[in-house]
């Protein structure tokens, strides 16, 4: 039987309003191989958010499971539950991976939290009337293949985002992303990358008080069209002592076509960091930093620290 533990430490800020959030998150998750086909992980903590005039906490859970069936077939899923929302605590993902020869095939659903705002995660009661709690429900296919050097990862995707009050809208998008190695010696490695991001919702519900037209009530940003494009390299330079860090940046060209403004191009950025170090025996320590800017909507700093003890 082989196991591990691993303690995990999450921050958010994102300080543009409306779209207000901050919250931290705490937890400990362990994970166990209880055959050589099947690892189970369960992870379990507090978390508390908060904008300016509203803050939740609660308890969470979180239940994975992966069965591999044989070296190029696998399924992997996760249930969670999270108390600190004021509804609708559910999220999961379920996903089928075949690894071919030359290419990867993974399709899968997938029911998500939106953190674009307090209101849309957690719920707004500033109205006296229960806004927001935005939970997406998205059938996707990601296709992993390369072309000589080049690889690429494209993904469309179709489904549902939710929200008090509101009628279900309806989104579909594509995800794709391209990389080409540049250089690498002993230590490095440079790749470029290019990120593009279609998106479409039916209705824009990145409105924050009742309202009968657009926006309407959910507290997400749901443009009728958003389009965004990132041009980035990423370095990943591996140490003796087998420390890591990896940086990865780049502008945004953002295309946002929303229900009360002038549909418009906008320049937003990506950014991205971690690093990982082995302390001691069995032992390892990994922090990650992500800054991510929809043009003028808001802007998004995370950070993450685990602390992984094998065993």
């Amino acid at each position: 039987m082989v196991g591990g533990t691993k303690t995990p430490g999450w921050s958010l800020a994102q300080p543009e309003k409306p779209f207000e959030l901050y919250g931290f998150r705490l937890g400990s998750r362990g994970k166990v191989d209880m055959t050589a086909f099947t690892t189970t992980t369960l992870e379990a903590g507090a978390e508390h958010f908060w904008n300016s005039s509203e803050n939740h906490s609660g308890e969470y859970i979180s239940l994975g499971n992966q069965v591999r069936f044989n070296p190029t077939n696998r399924i992997d899923g996760i249930i969670e539950y999270h108390g600190v929302t004021r509804a609708d605590g559910l999220a999961y993902k379920f996903e089928f991976t075949h690894e071919g020869e030359s290419f990867s095939i993974r399709p899968g659903v997938k029911r998500e939290f939106r953190y674009d705002s307090f209101a849309a995660l957690v719920g707004s009661r500033t109205t006296g009337q229960l806004l927001g709690v935005a939970r997406s429900t998205l059938f996707y296919t990601t296709v992993t293949f390369e072309a000589g050097d080049i690889r690429f990862n494209v993904t469309p995707l179709v489904g549902w985002v939710s929200a008090e009050t509101l009628s279900n809208n309806t989104q579909v998008g594509l995800d794709t992303k391209t990389a080409m190695p540049v250089w690498s010696d002993k230590n490095w490695e440079v790749v470029a990358e290019y990120l593009f991001y279609l998106t479409h919702y039916d209705q824009d519900q990145s409105g924050f008080s009742p309202s009968t037209v657009e926006p309407l009530p959910g507290g997400y940003f749901s443009p009728r069209v958003f389009v965004n494009q990132i041009p980035r390299l990423a370095a990943t330079y591996v140490g003796e002592n087998k420390n890591e860090f990896y940086v990865a940046a780049g502008p945004a060209a953002q295309y946002i076509d929303e229900a009360t403004k002038a549909a418009a191009f906008r320049i937003g950025g990506d950014f991205h960091a971690s690093y990982t170090a082995p302390l001691v025996q069995r032992l390892l320590f990994k922090v990650m930093a992500d800054y991510t800017q929809i043009a003028t909507v808001y802007i998004r700093f995370q950070t993450n620290a685990v602390l992984v003890y094998t065993f």
